[in-house]
C-alpha cells in the first residue's frame, strides 16, 4: 500500500448538470451529474467511468455497503435507469456523494504517479452549495468518513472530511477578483454590488455580493426553460434524423455545440439552436431577475455570469446592458477560465489567498 504523506485538497462542484473537479497541479475536469447502479462484479478494462464504493463502519471498523455506479457519459451510454437529482433532496445525498467519490477517484488517478495498486490518502473537500440551500451545508460536511473506492485498477482507501462548503456564485466572484496564486487583483470588486447569475442547465442561482460579502437574503433560484427546448429539439431530431434523443442527449449536445448522428455519425451545428436558447434566457433572466428581484437593476452596480449555459447568453446580455455586464474576456486572468469552472476555480483561488495570508 502507497501512503500519500500531506492531504490533498479538492474542490468539487456537484451541480445539476456537471460535476467540476478543480486542484492545484490538476488539469480540471468536468463529466455529466449522472450514475447509474450496476450489480458488483469486479472491474476490467473496457468499462469506462466505473467504480466501486464501501463505507467504513466507525463501530466495527469493518468496510460494508459496497455498491457500483457507472458515473457520467459512462452512465449515459448504458442500459438501466439513469439517477440526476436535480430537486433539493439531492443536497447531502447518496446520489451526490457518489458524484464526488467518482470525481475524487478519478481525480487521484491523475495526481499520484505510482505503480501501486493500493492506496492510503487524506482528502479535504471543498464543495459548493446553491445559495438558496445554504442553511442546508450541513448535510454536506455530514459526508465526512471513510471510503474504499475502487476505480480500474486501484483502490484508494480516503479519509475524506468536508473543511469547506461554498455558496455557489461566491467561487465566480473570487475567480473575477483574485489570480491563479490567490493574489487580490482587482480593485473595482471591492467596492460596490456584483450580482452573480449563475445559468445551469436546470436552475438559473443568483446572489449579490456587497463587495466580498455574501449577501444571504439575495439568494434566489429560478427553474429556467430549457426543458421546452429539449421538447422541441426531440421533436426535431425525429423528424429530421429519426433519432429518439433524451435530455441528457441534448444538453450533451448543446454543451458541445453540435450533435453526432448515431447512424451516420454525421455532425449536426446546433448554431441555431444555442441562439434561440440564448435568447429566451436572456429574456427570463432580464425579466425574473433584473427587473424583478434586482429593482431594474437598481440593487447591483455590475453583473457577472457563471454555469454551463453561461455562454449561451451571455452574447445577448451583453447587447443588452453593456455598463453592467461584466464577460470573463475583460479581464486576463478570467478570460480562459470556462464559465462551468468558474465556482470551483473561484474557491481554489481562495484557499490559496489563505494559505498565504497564514
Amino acid at each position: 500500500m502507497y501512503t500519500v504523506k500531506y492531504p490533498i485538497d479538492l474542490v468539487i462542484d456537484a451541480g445539476n448538470g456537471t460535476t467540476c473537479v478543480v486542484a492545484e497541479y490538476l488539469k480540471p475536469f468536468i463529466f455529466p451529474s449522472v450514475i447509474l447502479q450496476l450489480e458488483d462484479s469486479p472491474l476490467r478494462g473496457g468499462q469506462g467511468f466505473t467504480i466501486h464504493v464501501e463505507r467504513n463502519n466507525t463501530q466495527t471498523g469493518k468496510w460494508q455497503d459496497r455498491k457500483s455506479f457507472a458515473v457520467g457519459d459512462t452512465a449515459n451510454i448504458l442500459p438501466g435507469l439513469k439517477i440526476r437529482n436535480t430537486s433539493k433532496e439531492r443536497i447531502g445525498s447518496e446520489y451526490q456523494l457518489m458524484l464526488i467519490l467518482a470525481a475524487t477517484a478519478r481525480a487521484l488517478e491523475e495526481l499520484i504517479d505510482s505503480e501501486a495498486d493500493e492506496f492510503k490518502v487524506k482528502i479535504n473537500w471543498l464543495l459548493n452549495i446553491p445559495p438558496i440551500y445554504y442553511g442546508m451545508n450541513q448535510r454536506m460536511k455530514d459526508l465526512s468518513g471513510s471510503y474504499r473506492v475502487q476505480y480500474g485498477p486501484r483502490v484508494y482507501l480516503i479519509d475524506a472530511e468536508v473543511t469547506q462548503v461554498f455558496p455557489e456564485g461566491a467561487g465566480a466572484g473570487a475567480t473575477y477578483m483574485l489570480d491563479e496564486g490567490g493574489a487580490f487583483v482587482n480593485e473595482e470588486f471591492a467596492q460596490g454590488r456584483t450580482g452573480v447569475i449563475d445559468v445551469g442547465y436546470r436552475t438559473i442561482d443568483t446572489v449579490i455580493f456587497d463587495g466580498p460579502e455574501l449577501l444571504a437574503p439575495s439568494a434566489k433560484s429560478l427553474t429556467n426553460s430549457i426543458s421546452q427546448v429539449y421538447q422541441l429539439m426531440q421533436r426535431w431530431a425525429m423528424e429530421e434524423f429519426e433519432e429518439d434523443w433524451t435530455e441528457e442527449q441534448c444538453e450533451t449536445a448543446l454543451r458541445n455545440g453540435y450533435a453526432t448522428l448515431r447512424h451516420t455519425k454525421k455532425r449536426v451545428p446546433l448554431d441555431e439552436w444555442i441562439e434561440d436558447l440564448g435568447e429566451r434566457l436572456a429574456d427570463l433572466i432580464e425579466r425574473d431577475v433584473f427587473q424583478k428581484q434586482w429593482s431594474d437593476l437598481g440593487d447591483v452596480d455590475r453583473v457577472i455570469l457563471a454555469g454551463g449555459g453561461a455562454y449561451m447568453v451571455a452574447p445577448s446580455l451583453k447587447d443588452r446592458y453593456p455598463d453592467v455586464i461584466v464577460l470573463r474576456e475583460e479581464f486576463p486572468h478570467t478570460a480562459t477560465v470556462p464559465y462551468e469552472l468558474m465556482n470551483a476555480t473561484g474557491h481554489l483561488r481562495l484557499l490559496l489567498a489563505e494559505q498565504t495570508a497564514q
